[in-house]
């Protein structure tokens, strides 16, 4: 980040969190795994001290914790992002973000007095159980939270859709550019493969309806794509699978512009057109307005 910032190299606009937040060590990388409130508190000052620009949780933090981290977060002018157990209970002690879907279901099946399993892909599997009664008020708390939710649908729902395999096919192509002969051959093959979760088409259409429903309540939903699948691209792929499940083309605009530059704490700078704001623009060839795909232009 500071040698991209100071002109060392060239790249992206980058920012960072550090290690994860969390209570056991999870994920790839690991997290850090926190047993007390105090060691939450104290990890986030340690990341403050460090220079990080945001502060993210993993899921297996406890509630108390995330309080903590959102509080310790707040004080020194951060955001907090990451992912959680059940986005309402998140919500409630101050996370304004939900990542992925497994979140939502957590919150819907234990609203219907389910047990829910521990892991987040046991969850996933689980949304196709969700009871749609339920969204609304769960919506209605969201907005008023004011929760970004990040469904990142190209990364975990495109096998659910003929999207899967019509990338596929596009990256078969876009593999055999020289260009891209620094990239591991491992990687550049994972992007040639179909996605290895089963179609899901119940869990697919209840997810889709939550994110539909929560754009035209009025929040803010988050064009985002995880990591790992053709990175760039998949930007425009997340964009276009929101328009597939129904969230406007502006609404997706700003999802991918305005809304992350608010997530991270970097809207006086960044995610809008406005006086006094870095001039970061791109010119498309048609209206993303009427064809999202048109981004890629």
């Amino acid at each position: 980040r500071d040698a991209i910032n100071t002109g060392k190299i060239r790249g992206p606009r980058t920012f960072v969190s550090g290690e994860r937040a969390a209570n056991t060590r999870e994920g790839n990388p690991p997290s850090i795994p926190l047993q007390t409130v105090e060691e939450a508190r104290a990890y986030v000052r340690k990341l403050v001290a460090l220079g990080v620009d945001v502060i993210k949780v993993d899921s297996s933090i406890s509630y108390d914790q995330l309080r903590a981290v959102v509080e310790e977060a707040t004080a020194a002018g951060l955001t907090v992002v990451g992912h959680s157990q059940n986005i309402r209970k998140a919500a409630e002690v101050g996370l304004k973000y939900m990542e992925h879907t497994n979140t939502l279901a957590a919150a819907i099946l234990e609203a219907m007095g389910r047990t829910v399993r521990e892991t987040p892909d046991q969850r996933g599997a689980e949304i196709a159980s969700m009871d749609t009664a339920l969204f609304p008020s769960l919506i209605e708390f969201m907005v008023k939270q004011g929760v970004y939710v990040n469904p990142t649908l190209a990364a975990q729902w495109r096998s659910s859709t003929p999207r899967g395999a019509e990338w596929a096919a596009v990256a078969a192509q876009i593999v055999k550019d020289p260009g891209l002969a620094f990239v591991p051959a491992d990687v550049r093959e994972s992007w040639t493969q179909p996605d290895s979760r089963k179609p899901n088409p119940e869990g697919y259409a209840k997810m889709a309806e939550f994110v539909r429903k929560y754009a035209a309540a009025g929040g803010k939903v988050i064009s985002a794509t995880d990591a790992g699948f053709m990175p760039g691209l998949s930007m425009h792929y997340e964009m276009q699978m929101l328009a597939d499940i129904g969230v406007p083309p502006m609404t997706i605009v700003q999802g991918a512009t305005l809304w992350p530059a608010e997530a991270v704490g970097r809207a006086k700078d960044l995610g809008s057109v406005e006086p006094g704001k870095l001039a970061d623009m791109m010119v498309v060839e048609g209206n993303p307005l009427d064809d999202i795909a048109s981004t890629k232009n």
